[in-house]
């Protein structure tokens, strides 16, 4: 079948391969958009790169690298809707990337506490209907993802 034939596992190995490294990227871009310093985020993603952990688990076809990806990609979110409020869009994309952290191993749940840090700050002082209704919204958000 086709599953059998090596240019399958190369491609799916490719693609495992080019999620994973994307974790290096969104590191670079958190750190750059965290901390204001070009050189911080290139050591970050540097010392990311170059780790052994990395590059083992992104030689696989394993859920490891979906799951740095992912979860890069939801702090990155995350620390940007946390310092543009006026960026609501963020959060929301924040939810989708940990609902796949979550879709690739379900410890990457944990991603969306810092999420609804984030939520609760934006949304303090609002009544409960209001709260309920954007719990709810995120709930489906992040199982639907």
């Amino acid at each position: 079948g086709i599953v059998e034939e090596n240019g399958y596992w190369h491609f799916a190995r490719s693609l495992f391969l080019l999620v994973g490294s994307m974790t290096v990227v969104w590191t670079y871009t958190l750190v750059l958009v965290w901390r204001r310093s070009w050189v911080l985020a290139l050591l970050a993603a540097s010392a990311l790169a170059l780790s052994c952990e990395l590059t083992y688990h992104l030689r696989w076809i394993a859920p490891d690298g979906l799951l740095m990806a992912s979860g890069a990609l939801t702090m990155l979110l995350t620390i940007t809707a946390w310092q543009s409020p006026a960026r609501g869009w963020l959060l929301w994309g924040a939810v989708v990337a940990a609902g796949f952290a979550v879709g690739s191993k379900y410890p990457g749940g944990l991603v969306i506490v810092p999420v609804f840090v984030v939520a609760v700050r934006r949304w303090w002082g609002r009544p409960i209907a209001f709260w309920a209704g954007r719990l709810a919204v995120f709930g489906m958000v992040f199982v639907g993802a």
